[in-house]
């Protein structure tokens, strides 16, 4: 809530600053589009604002507290004030503000870009639905009433559809919309939503679903591959220390479903916590990242600093998630049917699977 008020602060210095740096901004954007130019004038006071609350948390909590956005939102919500005064939550909202900011300087980057000048709009769309669902939060208060009557009229300048600032009433997820050119929208389907969903729901979760269970699907038909060709890790998977007899590595049979059944539940326990200590700490999807960024600065990560070869990279990676998820697919129903998941109909004129590799 705080982090909103903090949005809600920089938006509206933005808006009520619209018509400064005009020179400027069109000489950096290179486009006559009024809309683009608003933008780019919002874009640049928003960042002002946002550097100004990013001097130090001392100077964040003073504008928050001078903010009679932020003093409705507490007002509303007792917790906001309770933030406001406690010096480590401070803090981490201080850390937000910085997360946005970075995000706003690289968004201003990508207006140089047409295809990116696109997908920015996009974001800024979104960003003001957001702003407009807090104002749709105070409305039931005096002091929203009164924030609505300022902050709605001056948003129109930005050119936000109603239909767009009509789906905010109903306080769902903004819809994110896909066009040719977008990671993921490749041929032959292109822009493929048979149901409805991209209208209707928050498509940013659903991308980090994908992308997710890509990965592990990749994972998984590499371990059958491996594992149908003989290959083991040496020692123990499980010594018996928590109970069960001792397991080795070799003990293992091949395929998927059997090797799931063949670890013990312990096993699984820990596999599990692990995951869920990496997914939450380690390899976190913050909001202010793309979907699926989620490697951390340090370590042998590779981050591509080429346009066209991230796009390629990415595009592999969310193709070949999609092969894999089919593949896993297809070796767990083959294996559900008594057949060996890479070879259900036998690779040798015998009728039988291919001798081990290793």
């Amino acid at each position: 809530m705080v982090m909103t008020g903090c949005l809600l602060v920089g938006a509206s210095y933005a808006l009520l600053n619209t018509q400064t740096h005009a020179v400027g901004a069109v000489a950096a954007v290179g486009v006559e589009d009024s809309k683009v130019v608003d933008l780019v004038f919002a874009m640049e006071d928003m960042e002002r604002g946002l550097q100004e609350m990013a001097q130090s948390v001392e100077h964040m909590q003073e504008m928050l507290k001078r903010s009679p956005t932020v003093q409705a939102l507490a007002q509303r919500q007792p917790e906001v004030k309770q933030i406001m005064n406690d010096p480590k939550k401070l803090q981490e909202e201080m850390a937000l503000v910085q997360r946005n900011l970075a995000a706003l300087q690289k968004a201003e980057q990508s207006m140089r870009n047409p295809h990116k000048r696109q997908q920015v709009m996009r974001w800024a769309d979104v960003m003001l639905q957001k702003v407009a669902a807090v104002v749709q939060d105070l409305q039931d208060e005096k002091e929203g009433r009164r924030l609505s009557e300022q902050v709605l009229p001056q948003a129109e300048a930005f050119q936000v559809s109603p239909a767009m600032r009509g789906q905010v009433a109903a306080r769902s997820a903004p819809a994110t919309m896909f066009s040719e050119g977008d990671i993921g929208v490749l041929p032959p389907l292109g822009v493929w939503d048979p149901l409805g969903y991209i209208d209707s729901r928050d498509m940013r979760r659903y991308e980090e679903m994908e992308i997710k269970h890509g990965r592990a699907a990749m994972l998984g038909f590499t371990h059958v591959i491996l594992t149908e060709a003989g290959l083991r890790f040496p020692g123990y998977l499980s010594d018996g220390t928590f109970g069960g007899a001792p397991i080795k590595f070799a003990d293992v049979p091949a395929g998927a479903i059997n090797t799931v059944l063949a670890i013990p539940g312990s096993s699984w326990a820990q596999i599990i916590c692990l995951c869920g200590v990496l997914e939450s700490g380690v390899f976190k999807q913050e909001p202010d990242r793309e979907a699926g960024d989620i490697a951390p600065e340090w370590g042998p990560w590779v981050r591509y600093d080429d346009p066209e070869a991230k796009t390629f990279k990415l595009n592999v990676e969310r193709q070949n998630g999609r092969a894999a998820m089919l593949g896993i697919t297809g070796i767990i129903l083959h294996e559900l049917l008594g057949v060996d998941g890479l070879y259900p109909t036998g690779g040798l004129a015998s009728g039988a699977a291919p001798p081990t590799i290793f």
